[in-house]
């Protein structure tokens, strides 16, 4: 139960709840961070995804909006981010992560991944869609839910009778804009308009990265900051793809109007006939 390594500390001060990140200063970066969840944690449905007989996929993932409290202090800069909304996840099973099989997959496929993620803050409650399509359209994996603040785990409104209508930048395989519809069980429909933003790079957090993918073995402790210029992202370039798009948000929620902020998380992977794609990055 000791969540430490090298100079980052997890504590969990309730759980399902609150926790607290530390960063001991380590090359110029610290922190002290506590989270506080707005409702109990949403689950998203279990993510089964085979390509021929290997299994992809087998996992499913937790996911909270909040408030956070506290600072983040880079190269003597500290930035206090007292009440900022926010959201945390985790996801536990079986990912494509770490070393890969040597052994080819049989029949051999062209790489295709199509997914959006997205928690949203909005003043009384959060909202959280998420989608995986195969190369035609279909959805493999989708859920739309709101959450009112408090809420507990049987207190949400999910629907699986949701979409999202994307509209790529010239060029690109990022949104320009995204607009989510869904119908919740007790009879209420929901438009959200995605504005998005400033694009964090995921290759960050590992995602893509060719040095430090998750995962991968660097050997007992080994440290390294990587500094990211956000205005150098290029179009088609495979460690660029994956991104979190911070938004605005202007939903509808029956017949009340929100004003929000969250994430639009993209990848766009390979032929999706929807818009138009055929190669792996470009086309």
């Amino acid at each position: 139960m000791d969540l430490t390594v090298g100079p980052i500390t997890i504590e969990i001060v309730e759980p399902l709840k609150s926790l607290r990140v530390v960063v001991d200063n380590h090359e110029g970066i610290s922190a002290n961070l506590t989270f506080v969840g707005r409702a109990f944690p949403v689950e998203e449905p279990r993510f089964t995804r085979r390509i021929g007989p290997r299994t992809f996929m087998d996992y499913t993932r937790m996911t909270q909006n909040g408030h956070w409290q506290g600072w983040i202090e880079v190269d003597g800069i500290r930035r206090d981010i007292e009440g900022a909304v926010g959201t945390r996840d985790r996801s536990w099973g079986i990912r494509p992560i770490g070393a890969s099989d040597p052994q080819p997959t049989v029949p051999q496929t062209i790489p295709q991944f199509y997914w959006l993620w997205s928690p949203v803050n909005f003043q009384d409650g959060a909202l959280y869609f998420h989608v995986n399509d195969d190369a035609q359209g279909r959805h493999w994996n989708i859920r739309a839910v709101w959450c009112p603040d408090g809420a507990g785990a049987h207190e949400m409104f999910e629907s699986d009778a949701c979409e999202m209508a994307v509209t790529l930048k010239p060029g690109w395989r990022h949104a320009e804009q995204a607009v989510l519809t869904a119908e919740f069980p007790d009879g209420r429909h929901v438009t959200a308009v995605f504005e998005p933003g400033t694009a964090f790079l995921m290759r960050g957090i590992g995602y893509g990265h060719p040095e430090w993918p998750h995962g991968g073995w660097k050997g007992a402790l080994t440290l390294a900051r990587e500094d990211i210029d956000l205005t150098t992202v290029e179009a088609g370039r495979a460690d660029h793809l994956h991104i979190q798009a911070v938004s605005r948000v202007t939903m509808t929620l029956g017949s009340e109007n929100h004003i929000g902020i969250g994430i639009l998380e993209q990848l766009i992977l390979g032929a999706y006939e929807p818009l138009g794609l055929k190669s792996i990055f470009n086309d």
